[in-house]
């Protein structure tokens, strides 16, 4: 039996129907599929086409700075801020962990609630004198005597799962601050520069793939710094934001459901909102940070750090298991 005729046109929409198909599915690997079909833009943050040898994972960036292996601590990975071996009680390097900080990109501004001691005191105090700017002079002395607020040693594991902020008043305010108000944070105790700080970003992989999910952002230093109280009127209209997610295709915003408990917890913090400016200085005269790799990695199992479900898989199995499915896209 012979096939159906098909008119000429038809023929040639078909050809150029399946070019694109075949064109679609050869670059699959840098527009990937939606949820329900069809193509959507790539993320930023995806690390799927990057090298595993540019990645590293969270005991690996732990080892560089703490070379010491006794001085590892489970806790610390869930933080964003971090001090090292050679700088004991300062901040020297952050985490930034995917969906938790979603104005790092455009603003440089992350918000956190742990081991606020490691962040700059004067940078802090700077910002209290002019906290009548925007109305919170008075709650920024009342809280100006203290570096770390309640329960932050604790509750670093919190900022490792994703939160979406959303468009914070107070993280506006910043964002938005005058020129002269970012340069006097900038210009404090001139002849004392600002320690760098290396910026690690996690990224977005498969859940097939290695422990090793962050990169190296670059060094940065903090031109604005200033913290909200607990139970203080900033901190609930950050809280009403944090819990929201924007479309960033549509602009629509879903605010996701939290119970009582966890807003109560939230309350009782005290949190820092940080400004982070690129240091070209620094990136120039250091380079970017080399971390050295270790092979018997296999702490963060296959779903990367701060996650605890699914089975861990060592190194060895890992790697079986990516040029299992490298043989099958070729096949």
């Amino acid at each position: 039996m012979t096939g159906r005729y098909i008119p000429p046109a038809l023929r040639a929409r078909g050809g150029q129907e399946l070019d694109k198909a075949q064109d679609s599915e050869q670059g699959s690997g840098s527009t990937p599929s939606g949820p329900r079909g069809g193509n959507s833009r790539p993320l930023a943050t995806r690390s799927d086409a990057l090298p595993d040898g540019d990645l590293c994972s969270l005991k690996e960036i732990e080892r560089h700075f703490w070379p010491d292996p006794g001085q590892e601590t489970s806790e610390a990975k869930q933080k964003t801020l971090h001090d090292s071996a050679a700088t004991p009680g300062e901040l020297s390097y952050v985490l930034l962990f995917k969906d938790a900080n979603p104005r790092w990109q455009d603003d440089g501004i992350i918000f956190t609630k742990s081991s606020l001691e490691l962040l700059p005191a004067e940078l802090a105090d700077t910002a209290k004198q002019q906290g009548a700017t925007d109305g919170t002079a008075a709650e920024h002395r009342n809280t100006g005597s203290t570096s770390n607020g309640s329960g932050h040693m604790k509750n670093g594991g919190d900022e490792a799962v994703g939160q979406e902020h959303g468009g914070v008043k107070q993280d506006d305010k910043l964002a938005s601050a005058p020129p002269t108000q970012a340069d006097d944070s900038q210009h404090l105790g001139e002849g004392q520069r600002q320690r760098p700080v290396a910026v690690f970003s996690q990224l977005r992989r498969s859940s097939t793939d290695s422990s090793r999910h962050f990169n190296f952002a670059g060094y940065y230093r903090i031109v604005h710094l200033s913290f909200l109280p607990p139970h203080s009127a900033e901190l609930v209209r950050m809280l009403e934001q944090k819990w929201s997610s924007k479309n960033p295709r549509t602009g629509q915003v879903r605010q996701r459901q939290r119970d009582a408990s966890a807003w109560q917890e939230s309350l009782k913090m005290r949190w820092a909102v940080v400004k982070f400016e690129r240091d070209e200085e620094a990136m120039q005269s250091l380079g970017p940070v080399k971390v050295e790799r270790l092979e018997d990695d296999d702490d963060e199992g296959v779903r990367g750090g701060g996650e605890k479900s699914g089975r861990r898989m060592s190194g060895r199995e890992r790697k079986g298991v990516n040029e299992l499915l490298r043989e099958l896209r070729m096949g």
